[in-house]
């Protein structure tokens, strides 16, 4: 017996299954959208969203659809540069089924952008914080 063999024994989540197709399989070329751009800003503020929506400065690109709501992604442009915006979902289900359509449309490079509260009070309110590992 290998020694491949014997991890994918003891640990099955290492076993490799090579078998096309899978029943769930991600197509990267079919649900493509032609005006879907490279960058995708993932929105966690619906307030910003409605303002830049009230101004003027936002055009549905696409609706994603759930169970639960239509979600829609919008293209906001920045002189040349054309920039997806998402107003994300809590819960990791949802906000993975969000992230994986708009990589199936098109986008590959994502920033998210969000608020969070910490338990260290050295930490100021309303500034940029940077979460590293």
């Amino acid at each position: 017996m290998t020694t491949e063999s014997a991890y994918a024994q003891e640990f099955p989540i290492l076993e490799y299954d090579p078998t096309i197709p899978a029943i769930i399989d991600i197509d990267l070329e079919q649900d493509r959208h032609p005006e879907m751009p490279e960058h995708c800003v993932i929105c966690f503020f619906r307030d910003v969203i409605e303002h830049f929506l009230e101004a003027g400065l936002l055009t549905r690109l696409h609706t994603v659809k759930s169970e639960m709501l239509d979600h829609p992604v919008y293209l906001y442009q920045v002189g040349e540069q054309k920039v997806a915006l998402l107003h994300q979902a809590v819960g990791a289900p949802l906000a993975v089924y969000l992230l994986e359509e708009c990589i199936g449309m098109g986008a590959r490079k994502f920033i998210a952008c969000g608020g969070a509260g910490v338990l260290d009070r050295s930490i100021a309110m309303g500034h940029l914080l940077v979460p590293t590992a």
